[in-house]
């Protein structure tokens, strides 16, 4: 398989990752729940119906990565992490994959029958997913977007052909070049932690340039990415809301994701090694596509009175 530096591609190997390590969870009491429960509408996307437990996993994953935000800030996010699912689907309809078809429902069930595969037993499955706050039926629609985004991949380096659509990407105000350094110990551990900041320190004394970024990465980092396009959005999803503003010559904080940690310096947008590397703009076009998709479905969201009456309790 290629390796490409988009950062959802990333998250979307992490949960696979995390869904493959067999270890047993702690409480069975949410996949028990009522079937009447799990299956109220919560939100509508024009024919589709958004259910419970898809909020649910959203509301806690966010609740994870920003514990101090308030109620409402959160169910915002929740609201912003469905359009951003769903928006993978509609553009997959787009480039004429169907993502419920037969080709992406046969490669979600040997994908499925791999991971349970790896487990002792059903139940230990099971176990393993309530943990990462998700049902069966969850996790199998976070997978078919996973492998939707597969095969849009080489539906999208075939249009990035053509130099008018990709001078048209590079051209988005919304779009970053950024040069990236990777961090990768096989776990988070206290020496990735050590590397990175030793990093930050050097960064702190060197010049302010892409050379003297991309020479400390080549130095101390595993894996350097030189040509990575990411959305302002993207930036701020991983940097934090109080990021400083992606400017030329930003360089973000460690970013810290599972096994990975990840620093980006935003540089000039590059038209020559893009039209030499049109493999590497691919997930950033992708993510663009998402992105404006996303934004269509949040303008027509609809919320049911169920989700209007959800409050702090109603995740616990």
């Amino acid at each position: 398989m290629k390796r490409y530096t988009c950062f959802r591609r990333v998250l979307a190997l992490l949960l696979l990752t995390l869904m493959l390590v067999a270890m047993p969870g702690c409480s069975k009491y949410r996949v028990e729940m009522s079937n009447s429960r799990q299956s109220e509408t919560m939100l509508t996307l024009g024919e589709t119906t958004v259910a419970y437990e898809v909020v649910y996993f959203f509301y806690h994953t966010y609740l994870e990565a920003y514990p101090t935000e308030s109620f409402d800030a959160r169910m915002a996010r929740v609201k912003s992490g469905v359009c951003e699912l769903y928006a993978i689907f509609d553009v997959c309809r787009d480039y004429g994959i169907d993502p419920y078809g037969e080709t992406v429902n046969d490669a979600l069930n040997e994908t499925v029958k791999e991971m349970i595969d790896e487990f002792p037993t059903r139940r230990d499955y099971i176990d393993r997913i309530t943990e990462q706050h998700m049902t069966d039926t969850v996790s199998r629609l976070l997978l078919r977007s996973y492998l939707c985004q597969e095969m849009l991949m080489e539906e999208l380096e075939g249009e990035l052909e053509n130099d008018a659509v990709l001078d048209a990407f590079l051209a988005r105000e919304d779009v970053l070049r950024v040069l990236s350094l990777t961090l990768n110990f096989g776990t988070q551990t206290e020496a990735m932690r050590r590397r990175a900041e030793e990093i930050v320190a050097l960064l702190a004394e060197a010049e302010d340039t892409d050379e003297a970024f991309m020479e400390i990465a080549r130095r101390k980092a595993t894996m350097e990415d030189e040509h990575t396009y990411i959305t302002v959005s993207q930036w701020y999803s991983l940097c934090g809301e109080g990021a400083p503003a992606p400017e030329k010559g930003t360089i973000s904080a460690p970013l810290y994701e599972g096994e990975t940690c990840v620093m980006m310096r935003v540089s000039d947008k590059d038209a020559d090694y893009a039209r030499a590397h049109r493999d590497e703009i691919t997930p950033g076009y992708l993510e663009c596509l998402i992105a404006d998709r996303a934004a269509e479905l949040a303008a027509a969201l609809q919320q049911t009175a169920a989700y209007d009456a959800l409050t702090e309790d109603s995740f616990a």
